[in-house]
Parts: C-alpha cells; sequence; structure tokens
C-alpha cells in the first residue's frame, strides 16, 4: 500500500534511530490497520484522522538513547558573551533602581492610609464619649442624636477603610512576590 501517512511514518521511524526490520514491522501494524479498516467501510482519511500525527508514533517507538541524546541536545547550556552579562547586569541594576524605590514609597503610601482609620476611629470614640469639640477656640456642645449618628458613621467608615486597605495590602505584596520571582527568573536564565 502506497500512503503518504506511511512513508512519513516510515522517515521518522528512521530518523529517530529504529532499525530497518523493526520499522517494517511497524510499517506493516499500521498499513494492517488501515486495511482492515477500509474493509469495514471507513475511509483512510478517517482512519488516520483517528491515529496520533506520525511524529507522535516516532517519538515513542525511539530508544531511550536516542530520546536522552535529544534532551541533552535541548538543554545543553549556551555560553554567555562577557557583553551579555554586562548587559543582563545592568538590565537588573536599573530594574532595581526603579523598581525599590517606587516599592518603598508605595508601602508608605499604603501603611499611613491604613493608620489613618484608626486615629479617626480614635476620635470619633472621643466625640462619642465626651460630647463636645473645639471650633476656633469655643468649645460646642453637640446633640446626643449627632453625636451617636456621626461617631458610628465615622467608625464604620473607618472600618471600610481599613479592611479595604488591607486587601490592597494583599495585592501589594503579590505584585513584589511577582516581581521578586521575575528577578530570580531572570538570574537563573542569564547566570
Amino acid at each position: 500500500m502506497n500512503n503518504p501517512f506511511l512513508n512519513n511514518l516510515k522517515h521518522k521511524l528512521e530518523n529517530v534511530g529504529i532499525r530497518n526490520n523493526a520499522t517494517k514491522e511497524i510499517i506493516h501494524i499500521y498499513e494492517e490497520y488501515l486495511v482492515s479498516g477500509i474493509r469495514r467501510g471507513k475511509t483512510e482519511t478517517e482512519l488516520i484522522g483517528n491515529l496520533e500525527s506520525e511524529e507522535i508514533i516516532a517519538n515513542a517507538f525511539a530508544p531511550d538513547e536516542f530520546i536522552e541524546k535529544e534532551i541533552k541536545q535541548s538543554v545543553a547550556p549556551k555560553k554567555r558573551t562577557f557583553g551579555q552579562i554586562v548587559f543582563n547586569g545592568f538590565i537588573l541594576f536599573i530594574l532595581n533602581i526603579i523598581i525599590v524605590p517606587v516599592l518603598f514609597t508605595f508601602l508608605g503610601i499604603i501603611t499611613a492610609i491604613t493608620i489613618m482609620p484608626i486615629v479617626i476611629i480614635v476620635i470619633a470614640i472621643a466625640l462619642l464619649l465626651y460630647g463636645t469639640f473645639y471650633l476656633n477656640g469655643l468649645l460646642l456642645p453637640i446633640h446626643p442624636l449627632t453625636r451617636w449618628t456621626l461617631s458610628l458613621g465615622i467608625i464604620g467608615l473607618s472600618i471600610l477603610v481599613f479592611i479595604g486597605m488591607i486587601y490592597i495590602y494583599g495585592i501589594f505584596f503579590k505584585g513584589v512576590g511577582a516581581i521578586f520571582k521575575y528577578e530570580t527568573k531572570f538570574l537563573r536564565r542569564n547566570k
């Protein structure tokens, strides 16, 4: 049977180092599969469509030495020139010069915004307890209903801001982790 699939399979088997007799046996098995399928009323295209690609079949039959040789060739260490090493070091240096100060600045801003609701809660509790506040040097009393609703509203809003900032802390530290993960991969890839 002269079939493009079988011809390609034969070439792939020879390319992965399978000996002549073994190649003939494998081709014979697939040829019988096609012939018996055609006898059952299926088309050749349908039968070939049910099979894996020629390359996958050939690799399944490939001897271990061939597979090990292919793996060694694909993961062989690459020699880096001095210029590449200097360039990679420069890129990493610039990344850290830009990223580290921005990260610390952002961390300071997040911390300040996180502490602010705590301070506001303390002020709201003081307003609730004492019921007065100073305005332009005058001690002004606050109506009890206003004192309670204003204090509870401020406390509730401050708690929401605090919870939001905790969420932003999580996003911040995930981002920092992603940056350090990238730099680690960068260093491993370019050592």
